[in-house]
């Protein structure tokens, strides 16, 4: 199972949990976690799938782990949230300029007052961004 290049889950709306089982497959190019509706977080090993370059982590997820910041090789990232500020755990847009392959993103956020100056100079940083989505949402 280690040789798996893509996975993809997408539309099991049942899906609450990845486990953690699945950042042993380091040669996973692509996981497609789009439309699992009752999917709430990333498995926290996931800066593991060093050899990623392609995440749908959907859209319905509550905050987003700093073991994003490890997946180099990333190009395409659907679904990242930002949640709240305050919490030092969950990655922010500053945490992940050194995607320096990231060509295409979307961004959700339920904050007011979103983007900051701080989010914005994060977004400059981008040098290969290509196409960026922001939603803002409720939840």
């Amino acid at each position: 199972m280690e040789y798996f290049k893509l996975i993809s889950l997408q539309g099991i709306s049942r899906i609450s949990e990845i486990l953690d089982s699945i950042c042993r497959l380091t040669n996973l190019r692509i996981l497609d976690l789009g439309a699992c509706h009752n999917l709430v977080v990333l498995p926290n090993g996931i800066g593991s799938l060093e050899n990623l370059t392609h995440l749908d982590a959907g859209l319905v997820l509550d905050h987003m782990l700093k073991g994003l910041a490890s997946l180099l090789k990333l190009q395409f990232l659907k679904g990242f949230v930002i949640g709240d500020r305050k919490s030092g755990s969950q990655c922010t847009l500053a945490d992940l300029v050194d995607l320096k392959n990231l060509r295409k993103s979307s961004v959700s956020t339920g904050l007011r007052g979103f983007p900051t100056g701080k989010e914005l100079t994060a977004f400059e940083r981008f040098k290969a961004l290509c196409k960026l989505t922001m939603a803002r949402g409720g939840w």
